[in-house]
Parts: structure tokens; sequence; C-alpha cells
């Protein structure tokens, strides 16, 4: 009877440290490979980052900005996500944005109008008499000269005729922003601007453009504000004990 009972105790206690054993390595399987999912994503993070410092670097003895041929050589989407980009990247909100931090609001006909072409983020392309912000309708207007004078150069070749802005079917129309869809100018209603006007579509998806194209000057500059609040809120913030 003993030698059953020790027979038992040690066959059970052989199948619990083989389960035991199994699990344990089965474990550090898994652990082996989520470390290196992580290693690959770091590795790809690092790669990104030593992009963008080859992108942005000073070179030794100078103080001035990054050339700008680097700087328009940048993929600004390797860090901001698409997606969570385009989402507030429309007139309405930009404006919004602008208006919180105080800054003058930017809108399309500040960088497109009859001072240009070449258009400019940095000049203003329509004259400032010209733009009226209507509150009660929530729009902006302008003359007829701005949106003409925009396309001029199209409408003089024939890339664009007068029946693709004011002919609907058989009806001649004066297009106009749609309120309730949020637009605040007569642009965003355009068939060639999809998405509501997005400048992301617009100008990075549709024309191939970069995003310096509107975000002008160093990267360096651009990120400064915005760095230098995570940081502070960075030390703002309690220690982890």
């Amino acid at each position: 009877m003993l030698f059953v009972l020790v027979v038992g105790f040690l066959v059970i206690g052989g199948a619990s440290y083989y389960f035991v054993n199994y699990k344990f390595a089965a474990d550090i399987t898994e652990k082996d490979t989520k470390i290196q999912d992580l290693e690959k994503r770091l590795s790809e993070k690092e790669n990104q980052i030593n992009t963008l410092r080859q992108t942005v670097s000073v070179p030794p003895g100078t103080t001035g900005a990054p050339p700008s041929n680097a700087t328009q050589d940048v993929n600004c989407l390797l860090c901001h996500d698409l997606k969570l980009t385009k989402g507030f990247h429309i007139p309405q909100a930009i404006m919004r944005i602008d208006d919180k931090l105080g800054k003058r609001r930017r809108i399309c006909i500040d960088c497109h109008g009859p001072l240009g072409p070449p258009w400019s983020a940095d000049r203003q392309m329509t004259d400032l008499a010209d733009i009226t912000y209507s509150a009660n309708e929530s729009v902006f207007r302008f003359p007829n000269k701005v949106p003409h004078s925009i396309h001029k150069r199209k409408l003089e070749t024939g890339a664009v005729t007068c029946q693709f802005c004011h002919v609907v079917g058989e009806e001649f129309i004066i297009p106009k922003a749609d309120t309730k869809a949020g637009q605040v100018l007569v642009c965003q209603n355009c068939k060639a601007h999809p998405e509501g006007g997005n400048y992301i579509t617009i100008h990075v998806e549709l024309k191939g453009l970069k995003c310096t194209i509107c975000h002008t000057g160093s990267i360096l500059d651009i990120h400064k504000a915005g760095t230098t609040k995570l940081g502070e809120a960075r030390l703002a913030a309690p220690v982890a004990q």
C-alpha cells in the first residue's frame, strides 16, 4: 500500500513539474515575442527620428535655421497621424484654433488671391479690405475679383470654364458656402475641393505638396512653442513613487 502511495505521489509530482515547466516555457516564449516586437517598433522609431535629425541638422559653427530644401524634405506624417490631423484641417476648425491662440485667422483667400500667383503662406494674397465676415451668416464675403483672379490662369488656358462653377444641369447658379455643413467659405463648396476644403486633402493628398507649403520656416521653429508647453507640463506633473 505504501509503495502505491509513493508511486502515486511521484507521478503527481512529475506531472505537476511538467505542467509548471511547460507553462513557464510558454510564458517565456510569449514574452520573448513581445520583446522582439517592441524592439522592432523601437528600431523603426529610432530610424524615423534619425531621419528627422539629419533633415533638420544645422552645420557646426552656425546658428541659422536648417536649409530650406531640408525643411521641405520632412514628411510630417511620420509623426502626425493622418486621420487625426485631417480632422481639424478645415477652415472653420483652423479659425477656432487661431482664435483660441490669440492669432488672426487664416483662410484660403489669405494665401490665394489677386496678389498672386505665386501663392504664399507668408504674405497676404487678398487685400484685407476685401474680406469681411458676416457674423449673422457665419461666412466670409469678398468681391468677385478674388475668386476670378485665383482661377485666372486656368480660365485663360481652358483648364477651368465658367460653367464648372456657375452651371448645375441647365441652371445658372452663384456658388455659396453650405452653412448647414459648417462651411465659412464658398471655396469649400466646390467639387474640386473635397472633404469640405480640407487643407491636407487638397495640398498633400491631391497635389502631392508637403505640409511645409503652409507651415513655413524651420521644423525646429514650427515645433518650438508646442514642445516648450509639453516640457513645462512634464516638469509640473507629479513624480510617480
